[in-house]
């Protein structure tokens, strides 16, 4: 793993690991943590050292920040779970009986798995195959007030990516299409050229 600071040259960070691992990040609190497609532990670096998250053993191969928490999935024996990690701690997963506990959420909707988390509109986007939503992260004990909800039930997307930008999230639809979504309502931005060529 290599990190460019500022612009300066690419110097690498870490030289372990498996050939072929992808690595996904994302940035909270001046650092970047990253997970990994063969879900070793979440790494934490600040683009100079890297080290390992300790104290949980799941992890998935997706992670996303959201604001003092951060969210994962991606989990081989629960595809479609998102985590989330206590309110500003990000060693502890898992559930709690507090606000600020660690929370976990199954995704009741049309796809098999998670395949995309996202930060956006002040809440955090999944995606499935063929669904997508949000969850509103709540305050209350035992995620009583945490609000999950599906936005569309046949437009989901096969990318771990998408782009949030001046309050819009643009992202690849499982039919190819491109995608907007405002935090309201989405819609296709692409056309189909297959019969004017």
């Amino acid at each position: 793993m290599t990190s460019s600071i500022s612009g300066a040259a690419a110097t690498v960070i870490m030289s372990t690991g498996s050939n072929g691992v992808t690595y996904q990040c994302t940035d909270s609190l001046g650092f970047a943590y990253c997970a990994n497609s063969v879900r070793t532990n979440l790494i934490k670096t600040n683009g100079q050292t890297f080290s390992f998250v300790s104290g949980f053993t799941s992890t998935g191969t997706m992670v996303a920040t959201a604001v003092t928490r951060l969210a994962m999935a991606g989990f081989s024996n629960a595809p479609s779970r998102i985590d989330f990690s206590a309110d500003t701690d990000f060693t502890t997963w898992g559930t709690g009986s507090v606000g600020t506990s660690a929370a976990q959420f199954t995704i009741n909707s049309p796809g098999a798995r998670i395949t995309h988390i996202v930060y956006a509109f002040n809440r955090l986007m999944w995606f499935k195959e063929t669904s997508f939503g949000y969850i509103l992260i709540g305050n209350q004990p035992f995620q009583t007030d945490w609000v999950i909800k599906t936005v569309a039930y046949d437009i989901g997307t096969n990318d771990n990516t998408s782009v949030y930008r001046e309050g819009l999230l643009y992202f690849r639809g499982n039919d190819g299409h491109i995608y907007v979504f405002d935090g309201y309502s989405y819609k296709r931005i692409s056309d189909e050229v297959s019969t004017t060529i």
